[in-house]
Formats: C-alpha cells, structure tokens, sequence
C-alpha cells in the first residue's frame, strides 16, 4: 500500500502531461502550463522519491544485494528510475524545439 501512495503522484502528472499533449490544439498557453507543470513535477518527484525510498529501505536493512531484494521493490525502483529518465528525454525535447 505504501508503494502504491508514493507512485500515484506520477500518475497524476501523467495524466496532466496527456491532457496537455490533447489540449495543445485548442488552447496552446494553457495546454503548455499542464506540460510545463508535469514534466517539472516529475523531474522533481522521482529522484527525490527514490532517494526518501532508497534511504528507507536501507534502514530497514532491505539493500544487501540486488538479487536479495524482492520483486515488488524491484519493480518499484525500475518504475521510478524508468519515469525519471523518460522525463528527462522529454525534457530535452521541449528544449530544443522551443
């Protein structure tokens, strides 16, 4: 339950990010203030998530080995640092082509 709460703050933002990317025909400044904000909110969120998480499990005593730690924290972790970079190459995007 705990991971669940920790990335529904993404799927938030993805959410925004979509209704940004469909909005952007109809009304372009606010499409681009729903882009802006979710792909800083992102860019933001995810390092700092897997850092609290990471430190987290450390004190838990759940970090020996990447083989050790279980599938769900796995799957947790890779979701976060797949979102993150996934954000960054967006960020490049909207870089270079504004």
């Amino acid at each position: 339950m705990k991971k669940i709460l920790a990335i529904f703050p993404t799927f938030v933002l993805i959410v925004m990010f979509v209704i940004g990317i469909l909005m952007y025909g109809t009304n372009q400044k606010l499409a681009i203030n729903y882009l802006v904000i979710s792909v800083a909110g992102t860019f933001i969120y995810a390092p700092v998530a897997l850092f609290i998480s990471g430190i987290a499990s450390e004190g838990a005593g759940n970090f020996l080995k990447w083989k050790q730690i279980s599938t769900k924290f796995k799957i947790y972790y890779l979701y976060l640092a797949g979102i993150w970079v996934v954000d960054i190459i967006i960020a490049m995007y909207f870089m270079t082509h504004n």
